[in-house]
């Protein structure tokens, strides 16, 4: 695949990174943006052509484009079809989230990007079971074991659950307690903020 940096994509985040500040609104560090990069890249090489990565808290779409800057030169280059879903329930902050990533320059018959307006959890419990790949959750941390128990049924076999704020603010003692034990195995990323990757060993599909 050759070389792909795409410096458009790069100066948006950066400039969504800027509008989200302006805005008040807490986002993600700019290296926890390159955590979720680089595994959204490395994942989407897998041998598989069909792909649905979520980020569940989106705001107005920063770790959005975080992911689409990892996976989407992959399914692009490589005829993939990668499907990016933004969930955010705050209807301001959905709307700029559809504004700002319906400018995004993918290319829309390989990269689809849906913001959806609703609660995290509530939209995740629709969601077919094993056809999750990756979500990235950054919601309020007291529905992070609620929702770690939810993509033990959506996630695919091989899927990852990125979660932010492992460190700062940190999640309940509940959400560790349920990381640590059956079917996930899970590590913590340390960044400023940290980022807990969870993936089952006992896949259910």
């Amino acid at each position: 695949m050759p070389l792909r940096w795409d410096k458009n994509l790069y100066q948006r985040i950066k400039r969504v990174a800027e509008m989200s500040t302006r805005l008040g609104i807490p986002s993600i560090e700019e290296e926890d943006g390159i955590v979720i990069q680089s595994i959204s890249y490395t994942y989407a090489l897998r041998d598989a052509d069909d792909f649905l990565f979520l980020d569940l808290g989106a705001g107005i779409g920063y770790s959005t484009l975080w992911l689409l800057m990892g996976a989407g030169p992959v399914c692009e280059e490589m005829r993939k079809r990668c499907r990016v879903v933004a969930v955010e329930r705050d209807p301001v902050l959905a709307h700029y989230a559809r504004k700002l990533l319906g400018k995004t320059p993918m290319d829309p018959s390989h990269v689809s990007i849906d913001v959806v307006e609703d609660d995290a959890t509530t939209y995740l419990e629709s969601v077919e079971d094993c056809s999750v790949d990756i979500a990235f959750v950054d919601i309020d941390k007291s529905a992070y074991a609620k929702t770690l128990r939810l993509l033990a049924y959506k996630l695919k076999p091989e899927g990852l659950a990125l979660f932010h704020n492992a460190f700062i603010p940190k999640p309940p003692t509940s959400f560790f307690e349920e990381a640590s034990k059956r079917p996930w195995l899970s590590i913590i990323v340390p960044t400023s903020m940290g980022i807990l990757v969870a993936s089952r060993t006992e896949p259910r599909c």
